[in-house]
């Protein structure tokens, strides 16, 4: 009689909830039978490693340089279009806001190290577009739509011309736009993993900022847990990076494409990590390259109404798109 009960409670459930209860276990155990790491013991990464092992830093950043110059006739368009586009939805950037970095500037250069700080806030404020506080939310939204349509341009121009197959901007453009969607939905899972960093962050700002507690032992405390909640965004981040890309390929779903990012990584996350931010420093090496001589020259011809930075600025901005776009890609294709 209780087995009869049990069935009898089983069978109460529709069968389309049967149905992917038990696809959801299937597909739970395939992923975690793919998941080789097990708590307190050290995983043989060359057993379980599916991919090849990440190219070096040298090689992705110059290498990137070299792809960009060889693939310019299809690079070059697709940027300059990225900047014209911003431009239209956007708008540029007034030259009024960049006087406070160009006179910070011009006090650092002269000797005056407090400027240090105003230069380093103003500078992160141009890479990040904040200096242009007009900007208005369906803007942003149009900014952040450009900028996945672009990005999935020159990815789908690099894959064709990696497999040696001619392609145009105008290809480019009208071809690659199939997955955007997905694209959207791997980029708001990405989001989520951010959660955790993005609290930690907030948690010790408030502490080192004595609103929360004022001892000393509670602020090592709280440090240390927004320290292990940054490294798990990381960890995260580093394997669903890849899915930017992969979601990219025909036929191609979100959760496959975050599962087959994650079995890509196995062993080598903390060297994608690693290659993320060469990648972050060889984009401000080149922003501080360009920008500061572009400020101190302004300065020097005082031309309030010649819009030279913002110029310059929307030129990084299409530099920056292309060359992370086309590392990343090149990080992917190396361990295939």
């Amino acid at each position: 009689m209780p087995k009869n009960k049990s069935k009898t409670k089983k069978s109460r459930l529709p069968r389309f909830l049967q149905k992917y209860i038990a696809e959801g276990r299937v597909h739970a155990e395939r992923y975690l039978a793919s998941r080789p790491h097990r708590s307190f013991k050290i995983t043989p990464t060359p057993t379980y490693r599916k991919g090849k092992t990440v190219a070096g830093f040298f090689e992705l950043i110059f290498g990137t340089f070299k792809t960009i110059r060889r693939e310019k006739k299809v690079l070059l368009p697709l940027g300059f279009l990225f900047i014209a586009s911003i431009l239209v939805v956007v708008g540029a950037i007034s030259q009024i806001n960049f006087v406070e970095v160009r006179q910070a500037t011009q006090d650092l250069f002269s000797g005056n190290l407090g400027a240090a700080g105003s230069v380093i806030t103003l500078f992160n404020a141009a890479i990040s577009g904040s200096l242009n506080p007009s900007i208005s939310p369906l803007q942003q939204l149009l900014a952040v739509l450009l900028i996945f349509l672009f990005w999935l341009s020159i990815l789908w121009a690099l894959r064709k011309r990696f497999s040696d197959q001619p392609v145009t901007a105008r290809e480019a453009l009208y071809n690659s736009g199939g997955p955007i969607v997905p694209t959207f939905v791997v980029a708001l899972a990405i989001i989520f993993q951010c959660i955790p960093g993005a609290l930690g962050i907030i948690g010790a700002a408030l502490t080192f900022s004595g609103i929360w507690v004022q001892g000393g032992v509670e602020s090592m405390l709280i440090a240390v847990a927004a320290g292990l909640l940054c490294t798990l965004s990381l960890y995260w981040i580093g394997g669903s990076a890849l899915a930017l890309i992969i979601i990219t390929l025909p036929g191609m779903y979100p959760w496959r494409a975050l599962s087959a990012a994650s079995d890509l990584v196995i062993g080598q996350r903390w060297r994608l990590i690693l290659r993320f931010l060469s990648m972050a420093a060889v984009v401000v090496v080149v922003w501080s390259a360009v920008l500061f001589p572009i400020l101190l020259l302004d300065g020097w011809l005082k031309f309030n109404w010649l819009p030279l930075i913002p110029v310059f600025v929307l030129l990084l901005y299409g530099f920056t798109l292309v060359y992370c776009s086309t590392f990343i890609y090149k990080m992917y294709r190396s361990m295939l």
